[in-house]
């Protein structure tokens, strides 16, 4: 059920299924998932103050690796609820997942994982998680679980 999928995420964020993202099989295309969990993992950088106007300018996320596991096809017109966590911190990078919920089946449609490293953009080079992110990732995590406003 979707009361339970919510509870399972740090952060679960409203979509919308577009007739563009639909594919000649007449469902939505394997690689729009990827912009699924990229939406929803910017919502969750913003949440922690990641990405953002308080923000460092020069250190930010930047993308290490993903997958994603398809389990039902979605097609339009569905909303979607994707899900965000964070699972793992280390010293330089975190891991990410993500689940794909279809309202009009009733019934999870995807799995993602990612991983997340800290990175100076100036120098080019991945460096040590900030402090401020470990923070802001272990506070949101361990809050009751929410559903932002989607936004417009």
């Amino acid at each position: 059920m979707l009361e339970d999928f919510r509870q399972d995420y740090a952060i679960v964020t409203s979509m919308p299924c577009v007739w563009r993202e639909m594919d000649a099989f007449q469902h939505v295309n394997n690689s729009v998932f990827f912009t699924y969990f990229e939406n929803a993992r910017i919502v969750y950088f913003e949440q922690t103050q990641i990405m953002g106007p308080q923000a460092d300018p020069e250190v930010g996320p930047i993308l290490a690796k993903t997958s994603c596991k398809y389990i039902r096809p979605i097609t339009f017109p569905d909303t979607l609820w994707v899900g965000t966590s964070v699972t793992e911190i280390q010293e330089s990078q975190f891991s990410m997942r993500y689940g794909v919920w279809s309202t009009q089946q009733n019934h999870l449609a995807a799995l993602g994982e990612a991983v997340i490293v800290s990175y100076h953009y100036p120098n080019k080079r991945k460096v040590t998680l900030p402090d401020s992110w470990k923070t802001q990732i272990n506070q949101l995590e361990a809050r009751e679980r929410t559903s932002p406003t989607p936004k417009a």
